[in-house]
């Protein structure tokens, strides 16, 4: 059913000032007072925004509670509060008996959310509260903390296939939670968005339309940090010496995945269709590569358990590089304007 319309004429008044009245229904909503402040906002479609301004920086906790006594398993009980950390609460109580629940929600509020610290504590219940507002770190800041940090995972596997020593590459891993941590923020913050339109600015975006394209480019390289988190595991239970001959191909194939990533990131924050261009041949590069890796394996007498792993290596590598591209896909279409 189509929304109920309201038709009002322009008015001019004084000669330069052009006047449009407030429907009384909406005022009397939003409980406008007169001499009261809103915020008028044009829109990329050519559209007025208009919205409340002032009292409304300041908004009242959005508060829940969890309770875990019929939810069996603790990554439901972990689920269910990641699920309202998303949607915006500020304050979440969870009533948990069990201490390996208690424990596990802990470890994945720590390692897992910024800006979320437990507030109270008792036998019976965790109380936390999210310190962080719409505008505590630009979504772009964000993006761009986790696109390094996922070169550093990238970077990692790489010199450890080069140097045949997994161990500072194992050390690495961690950085996946902190990759994690910023996804889940930047998650957040964008349903923030969608409520208060007003803050758009003031976190580096134009537009709505700009907000989901960095909620999809946030995914593509958490996506990316998990693929090189499974390499580096996998080559850490590799039973074989690894030689140059052994790891060549796999060398220069996580080189272009990287190559991509960076290329696909610059695309998103200044579009140009050769970046875009650029990603999608080297993507062809690398997937030729993963054939001949694989050739190159069988021939050298690698056994068929060790071939099996090494091929896992090179499709996760691929799986980067095709995030990469995908990256680049978004860029180009947070680069189309929308049509009015």
């Amino acid at each position: 059913m189509a929304r109920n319309l309201e038709f009002r004429k322009i008015q001019v008044t004084g000669g330069n000032t052009y006047v449009v009245s407030l429907p009384k229904k909406w005022i009397n909503e939003i409980n406008i007072k007169p001499n009261q402040q809103v915020a008028i906002i044009p829109q990329p479609d050519k559209t007025l925004l208009i919205v409340p301004y002032g009292e409304q920086r300041i908004k009242e906790d959005i508060e829940i509670t969890i309770d875990s006594t019929n939810i069996t398993k603790t990554q439901d009980l972990i689920t269910e509060f990641m699920g309202y950390y998303i949607m915006g609460y500020d304050i979440i109580r969870v009533k948990v008996e069990e201490n390996s629940d208690r424990q596990a929600l802990k470890d994945f509020i720590h390692n897992k959310l910024i800006g979320t610290e437990i507030i109270n504590e008792t036998p019976q219940q965790v109380t936390t509260r999210c310190l962080v507002s719409e505008t505590s770190v630009r979504l772009d800041q964000a993006i761009s903390r986790m696109h390094i940090l996922t070169l550093i995972l990238v970077e990692g596997f790489i010199e450890a296939l080069e140097k045949n020593d997994f161990s500072k590459a194992k050390d690495l891993i961690s950085t996946d939670d902190e990759i994690d941590r910023f996804y889940l923020y930047v998650v957040r913050q964008i349903k923030l968005l969608l409520n208060n339109r007003l803050f758009l600015e003031e976190v580096g975006l134009e537009s709505i339309h700009d907000a989901f394209a960095y909620r999809e480019a946030a995914k593509c390289i958490e996506r990316s940090a998990d693929h090189a988190v499974r390499i580096i595991s996998i080559l850490s239970g590799i039973n074989m010496p690894l030689s140059k001959k052994h790891v060549e191909n796999l060398v220069e194939a996580g080189k272009i995945a990287r190559e991509v990533q960076v290329n696909g990131m610059k695309a998103f924050n200044k579009y140009v269709s050769s970046l875009l261009s650029k990603c999608i041949e080297e993507n062809k590069q690398l997937q030729q590569l993963e054939e001949e890796t694989i050739q190159n394996l069988i021939s050298l007498g690698v056994k068929p358990p060790n071939i099996t792993l090494l091929a896992f290596v090179a499709e996760n590598i691929k799986r980067i590089a095709e995030y990469g591209v995908d990256i680049a896909y978004i860029a180009k279409r947070k680069s189309i304007k929308i049509i009015s």
